[in-house]
């Protein structure tokens, strides 16, 4: 039996086993937890990945930009990586990816962001970054590919932008209201809590491997 984390992996597997059953990816809630939520100066756009997926920031490098010169001092951006980004003219820190710092490095982040393209490496991926964002309260914006359509309740639980204006336009409007925010971030744990935790997945699981 082959356990697929979305229909596009679950196709293809299908064509070496008869038994493919799609199980979406799950998070631990109860250890992603956002502990406290001090007032910061400066508001934090981040994304955590590795080098492999490094690229596809690149083609928001013009809005991120665009939203330093407007907003100035206002925010930052950051990556949590095993590589760092180098990217002139915005305010970049680039982290370390550390398993035992983990979590404090996903708090610091405001704004979560998984842009992609629409290629076949992108649309196995599982939507795990959004979801660890989702996890942490935190408003997320991703590209509307493979299984990030099916995660994403549009303006509900985090966003969807596809061109560049609407990565622009969408980043400025959470970047301007707070209480958006704060809303749409609870929106987004409540939607992990109740469909993709361990705890939600648990009964999914044993029915298959029973049965």
């Amino acid at each position: 039996m082959v356990f697929a984390g979305n229909n596009f992996l679950a196709n293809y597997a299908s064509t070496f086993c008869d038994q493919v059953k799609v199980i979406p990816t799950t998070i631990d809630k109860s250890y992603h937890i956002r502990k406290g939520d001090s007032k910061k100066q400066k508001l934090c756009i981040g994304w955590t990945g590795t080098q492999t997926t490094l690229k596809y920031l690149e083609p928001l490098k013009e809005v991120f930009v665009e939203l330093q010169q407007k907003y100035g001092d206002e925010i930052y951006f950051k990556v949590i990586c095993d590589q760092p980004l180098e990217m002139v003219g915005i305010d970049l820190v680039n982290e370390k990816w550390s398993k035992s710092a983990e979590i404090e490095q996903l708090a610091t982040i405001d704004i979560g962001v998984m842009p992609l393209e629409e290629d076949d490496w992108s649309k196995g991926k599982c939507g795990f970054k959004g979801l660890q964002y989702m996890a942490m309260e935190s408003v997320s914006i991703l590209s509307p590919v493979g299984v990030n359509k099916e995660i994403i309740n549009h303006g509900k639980n985090s966003f969807l932008a596809e061109t560049t204006e609407d990565w622009k336009r969408t980043l400025s409007l959470l970047i301007d209201d707070e209480n958006l925010r704060k809303e749409i971030g609870k929106e987004a744990r409540k939607t992990i809590e109740e469909r993709y935790s361990v705890n939600a997945m648990k009964s999914e699981y044993l029915k298959i491997l029973i049965n």
